[in-house]
């Protein structure tokens, strides 16, 4: 029975991107492992009869000791497991576990970058030293996965690997979970910006265009934000991995969207019961993206969205289901709210269909299943002919 081993950051993001290519795995015949920092999600990876490995990995700072700690922890499960297709997803686990992988040589492998936000916005030196390391441990038995066409191209430009480097689009949304579950009775039109509370996912944007608002357009519409804020010590504060703290201080933003009249929920396990609840989902963000998740679960959900012209947040609107604006430009952000508000209620409902079409079209879980797989198949082939190739040359 072949052997595929998943790694990424967190086992929470296996549970919740990546369980349904997990379990597809399975069911083609394939021994199905996962690795990632252990937490509360492990269990949920093991009742699947998924096999899980701890792989200690700090979420943030650079410590080299740490880090080398984590490759031998790479190293060791593989040489465990001894996995014939082996899939990294996002930066850290893609550097670190590029360099063990080079103690699995029998193992074909696959990086997928769910967005360049870290290498993009690191200084020139860590990002050459990073490019530097993954060309170090690329090799004939690699393939590179992106979200978008811009950080396919940055990749390229900074790795001149072009050859083996391919688009995937998100990661897949369950269109049979994420729909719309009941009918819309509110006579008020409901936003919602669902995300990670930091700066450059546009936050105080959004907080900032709700507070301009005329105020007669309040009693049409209701704001939502909805995300946890990260803890931060007055006296020490934790640096992201590479890129330094973008988050935002409880305080502030509790400060802030009481201002603009917004309601912060700050953490829930059931997002799907509030895109159930929005019209229109708002990511003004102006961080470098991959292709973000809260979106296309939005538009599942038929809801119409309102992002920048960024890469990655760009590809979730086709003009029809949407607006696009450009990053940090309130005044925009504050016209197009005006404009939904303003909307008939067929209009606003052919918005939403179509983004839920979309996403049936374009990025559902079977779609970016059907992608991986092909790769999958088109790795182990090509590996395969390169061996039957050098010992034809050996002969």
């Amino acid at each position: 029975m072949k052997k595929i081993i998943y790694f990424t950051n967190t086992a929470e993001s296996l549970v919740t991107l990546r369980m349904s290519l997990m379990k597809s795995m399975k069911s083609e015949g394939y021994d199905v492992y996962a690795g990632a920092p252990r937490d509360k999600n492990f269990n949920i990876i093991m009742n699947q009869k998924i096999s899980f490995h701890n792989v200690t990995m700090s979420q943030t700072g650079m410590n080299i000791i740490e880090e080398v700690r984590s490759i031998i922890n790479f190293i060791k499960v593989l040489r465990k497991v001894k996995p014939d297709i082996i899939h990294f997803f996002s930066v850290k686990p893609i550097v670190l576990g590029g360099l063990a992988s080079i103690f699995s040589p029998n193992s074909k492998v696959i990086s997928t970058f769910t967005g360049m936000g870290v290498l993009k916005n690191c200084n020139f030196w860590l990002r050459k030293i990073l490019f530097k390391i993954i060309k170090l441990s690329h090799n004939s038995k690699k393939i590179y996965a992106f979200q978008n066409h811009s950080d396919l191209v940055f990749f390229q430009k900074h790795t001149k690997i072009r050859e083996r480097t391919y688009m995937i689009s998100g990661s897949g949304v369950d269109i049979d979970r994420f729909k719309q579950t009941h009918d819309k009775k509110s006579d008020k039109i409901t936003f919602l910006m669902v995300s990670r509370m930091l700066y450059r996912k546009g936050v105080f944007e959004y907080l900032q265009a709700v507070k301009s608002l005329n105020k007669n357009l309040f009693k049409k519409a209701n704001f939502l934000l909805l995300g946890g804020a990260y803890p931060l010590n007055p006296n020490h504060i934790q640096e992201e991995w590479l890129i330094g703290s973008d988050a935002i201080d409880s305080r502030l933003l509790l400060s802030k969207s009481a201002e603009a009249k917004v309601e912060w929920i700050e953490h829930s396990n059931d997002v799907l019961k509030y895109l159930n609840k929005s019209d229109v989902v708002v990511l003004p963000s102006y961080y470098p993206e991959g292709l973000p998740r809260c979106l296309l679960e939005a538009m599942s959900c038929d809801n119409a969205i309102i992002t920048t012209k960024m890469p990655g947040c760009e590809d979730a609107v086709d003009g029809s289901n949407g607006f696009l604006v450009d990053p940090k430009n309130v005044e925009q952000l504050t016209k197009c709210i005006e404009k939904f508000i303003l909307m008939s209620n067929s209009d606003l409902e052919a918005m939403q269909q179509r983004s839920r079409e979309l996403v049936i079209e374009k990025f559902s879980d079977d779609i970016v299943i059907k992608k991986y797989k092909k790769l999958y198949c088109e790795l182990v082939k090509k590996t395969e002919n390169k061996i039957a190739v050098n010992t034809k040359l050996k002969l």
